[in-house]
């Protein structure tokens, strides 16, 4: 046994001998293929991934990033599944289905237009007192005018086209008037409800006044009373849009309209006790109006201290006629328009 071990031990040593060999030549094809891979990973992800890959650890993909140098800054290369930086949109890709995100909805602010015109009734000047007269012009027009001008006083009117009467057939005596100072507005052409009107209804009501006081003065008013004292947000609507200051009204009426017709001594009666502010209603279609009422109250008002005045002075509007009207002409030469045929009749629309 001992002499089989001998001739063995020297075999043995060969094949070690051997073995090694082939390891080492093994190692080396080894490093060759293996070495610029490991070099890249170390520059990369550093020795600790290396020393994991030693232990059987699977090694983080590199698949979007690229090498860059110590002196640039680090930008990863977007994969193919990368999510969109936040605000960017998205590119849709052809074929498939974009489901939009929906914007943040955004109020606008509401703009309001204000185009209703103001309403007035009561006089704000201390003091004051305002002699208003509708339904005009007429018969007893020129009269009652020389009754204020005599006692120095300006009156306010609000006049009709075709009513009691044809404004074309007054025109001199409704030229006369504004010559000498006293306000003059609208009052509609033909006497209307204006709540029962349309809005191109009312508007044509008011324009046909608007034409007629262009014709024989020059100027459109700037101001109404509703007859009846009737009017809606359409009426205030429609005098916004042309151009109108204000919606005049009362607070005193004589009651010159009433029924029964009162007396002119119980008219003269209702006057002692209207006070300072009042902005009196009456009608210079009534002659017991004109010819009795107006010349006793004149005097009976001023003796008690009150300055009769235009609505708009009473008001604190304007005590400029120019403020009043808008200038459109000279005053015009009566022609075949200066008619109310074909106009709408007292009462009516159309």
């Amino acid at each position: 046994m001992q002499g089989h071990s001998k001739i063995q031990s020297p075999g043995m040593g060969f094949a070690r001998l051997l073995t090694i060999m082939v390891t080492v030549i093994l190692l080396s094809r080894v490093d060759q293929i293996v070495g610029p891979h490991i070099s890249n990973i170390l520059s990369l992800h550093g020795k600790a991934h290396v020393a994991a890959l030693g232990k059987g650890h699977k090694a983080a993909s590199n698949e979007g990033y690229r090498a860059v140098s110590h002196d640039e800054a680090y930008t990863p290369v977007p994969s193919k599944t990368d999510t969109p930086a936040p605000g960017k949109a998205d590119t849709p890709v052809p074929g498939e289905a974009v489901t939009p995100v929906p914007a943040k909805a955004t109020t606008a602010a509401p703009v309001k237009v204000q185009t209703a015109v103001p309403v007035y009734s009561t006089c704000t000047v201390p003091g004051s007192m305002s002699l208003t007269f509708d339904d005009g012009p007429f018969g007893y027009s020129s009269k009652l005018d020389a009754t204020l001008n005599a006692a120095n006083t300006k009156g306010t009117f609000f006049i009709n086209g075709n009513n009691w009467g044809c404004i074309y057939d007054y025109a001199d005596a409704l030229l006369d008037r504004f010559n000498k100072g006293h306000l003059i507005g609208s009052h509609t052409w033909s006497h209307v409800h204006l709540n029962e009107g349309t809005y191109a209804q009312i508007s044509h009501q008011l324009e046909l006044v608007e034409q007629a006081m262009i014709k024989i003065l020059g100027v459109k008013p700037l101001y109404m009373r509703p007859p009846y004292g009737e009017y809606n947000d359409v009426v205030l609507k429609v005098l916004g849009d042309r151009g109108y200051k204000g919606l005049f009204m009362w607070n005193q009426d004589s009651g010159d309209t009433f029924t029964p017709t009162p007396s002119p001594a119980e008219i003269i009666e209702r006057y002692r006790s209207f006070p300072a502010g009042s902005n009196i209603l009456n009608h210079e279609v009534k002659d017991f109006t004109v010819e009795q009422v107006i010349p006793a109250v004149i005097p009976m008002l001023q003796k008690k201290g009150f300055s009769l005045m235009t609505s708009t002075e009473c008001l604190g509007l304007s005590s400029n006629p120019k403020d009043w009207y808008v200038q459109v002409q000279k005053p015009g030469v009566r022609d075949a328009s200066w008619t109310c045929a074909s106009s709408p009749l007292p009462g009516k629309f159309e």
